[in-house]
């Protein structure tokens, strides 16, 4: 299983920053960052792709905050989870 993270921040001229995390559940590996100014479901595909091309592809995927409709693509399911509250 695949967890997909999105963290969100700002460089120093205080433009905003996305990045996107792919995670192997299992081994604890990371197996992609992406950074760039958005991360549409497009972007999120190519990642995921690149991955399962490299290493076939998972049976699920868990994400946050990810719309599930982007793994349609690969035919498989996702474990949507709400977000991490900070207390």
């Amino acid at each position: 299983m695949l967890a997909v993270d999105f963290q969100f921040g700002a460089t120093a001229d205080g433009r905003q920053i996305k990045l996107t995390n792919v995670v192997d559940e299992f081994t604890r590996e990371a197996l992609a960052m992406r950074v760039g100014r958005s991360c549409d479901a497009d972007a999120l595909v190519a990642v995921l792709d690149k991955i399962a091309k490299e290493r076939g592809a998972p049976r699920f995927i868990r994400c946050d905050n990810a719309r599930s409709s982007s793994l349609r693509h690969f035919g498989i399911g996702a474990d949507s989870t709400a977000p991490a509250r900070s207390t």
